[in-house]
């Protein structure tokens, strides 16, 4: 249950960071800032989950109570418990069998391509060794540059030079091992996608610099004569009416650009600016000196009460089945609340909520009240009253 959890969280920041970049970012010419802002937006989503928000505490209504592991009394209660942490284990070990296979084939892919550069051909071009891989590329891979044949386009060695300038290798490392560890969230490989075509966005920039019509003219020539590797970075890489239009954008930026970007800067600074208050230490609210002068009994202490043992484990070896209500197959699901003094006793019982069966009412409130003394809780370190509620569902098999 805690991974699902934890993928949805991933998934939905993933998406969140690729709306933005969709609505705001997608066709600006600025692709140092792109590259920063998906890079980011693929490796926050992993961590954000893990962060723990002590500000969310403090938002709780001061009435509520804390509510205990729901107990079922019965003889479904063996055969639930059985049977949802099994599945929780297949579940998990399923999501992580595929993730380690994804993981496998991104490194055997990589074995496989070193292999390959290190048996071709090289020639030597302006100071630049070029790997001949006979039927792939143009393209590049970690440091290496490599070609179908010996017909080497200038402004392709160029372009394939900035992308290893640029050390666009080191994100593409990252894409592959954020797509297989979560390969279940979409959102990831959109973003994937998208870092890999600013990449090409990049070096074109770089490589069309002086020669825009003519560096086009390249693009579009290889249009029909290339085979692509996943794991490298190809020359031609679609969708190539965007790669020239962006070509374009760069080479005559509209002067709307940097207001644009101040604008989408502002954003970002505030939404990291919320995260990180979220995340800072709370200050003191008076609500709950309020709530302690009001009432003697609090919803909530720094440290709350404490059973000596295992709690669900006890009341389920006290509690039984009414054998009134077994007869008549009566069901029903009753809250108890009580309180845990300052002293640990267990006082205040009642049903805040009746499961309608005067018998079943009467042996949850039979239990609690047999409760030994807990740890008390304690508010600046001084033993406070809390109170507790505790769903009780009787169920017959």
């Amino acid at each position: 249950m805690a991974l699902l959890i934890y993928l949805l969280k991933l998934i939905a920041y993933s998406g969140f960071f690729a709306l933005i970049y969709r609505i705001l970012l997608i066709r600006l010419p600025v692709h140092v800032f792109n590259r920063r802002f998906l890079l980011a937006a693929i490796i926050l989503p992993f961590i954000l989950p893990l962060l723990h928000i002590p500000a969310l505490e403090y938002s709780l209504p001061v009435y509520a109570r804390f509510t205990m592991q729901e107990l079922v009394v019965g003889m479904k209660q063996k055969s639930s418990t059985a049977t949802w942490p099994a599945l929780s284990v297949i579940m998990s070990s399923g999501y992580f069998f595929i993730a380690g296979c994804l993981l496998l084939r991104v490194l055997w892919m990589h074995i496989r391509l070193s292999s390959m550069l290190s048996k071709a051909a090289q020639i030597t071009i302006d100071g630049t060794p070029i790997h001949v891989l006979n039927g792939f590329g143009p393209g590049s891979y970690n440091r290496h540059i490599f070609f179908p044949d010996e017909q080497v386009d200038p402004f392709i060695l160029q372009h394939e030079q900035a992308h290893v300038r640029y050390q666009h290798h080191l994100d593409l490392w990252l894409l592959q091992i954020a797509k297989a560890i979560c390969w279940i969230d979409p959102f990831i490989y959109y973003l994937a996608a998208q870092l890999k075509l600013v990449h090409e966005y990049q070096s074109d920039a770089a490589a069309g610099d002086l020669h825009e019509s003519a560096y086009a003219e390249a693009l579009l020539a290889q249009v029909f004569h290339s085979k692509q590797i996943t794991i490298a970075h190809s020359f031609f890489h679609h969708p190539i009416k965007n790669r020239i239009l962006m070509l374009q954008k760069a080479n005559h930026k509209s002067r709307y650009s940097a207001v644009k970007l101040g604008a989408i800067a502002a954003i970002l600074l505030c939404s990291g600016s919320m995260i990180i208050a979220q995340t800072a230490k709370p200050q003191k609210r008076s609500t709950t000196k309020t709530a302690q002068k009001a009432d003697a009994v609090l919803r909530k202490a720094d440290q709350m009460p404490q059973f000596d043992g295992n709690v669900n484990e006890w009341l389920s070896s006290h509690l039984t089945y009414p054998e009134a209500a077994r007869k008549k197959g009566q069901e029903g699901r009753v809250i108890v609340e009580f309180v845990v003094n300052a002293d640990g006793a267990i006082t205040r019982p009642r049903a805040v909520r009746s499961s309608s069966v005067p018998a079943l009412d009467a042996e949850a409130l039979r239990v609690v009240k047999q409760m030994p003394n807990w740890k008390p809780g304690k508010l600046k370190g001084k033993p406070v009253s809390i109170y507790f509620n505790l769903p009780i569902t009787f169920k017959l098999a």
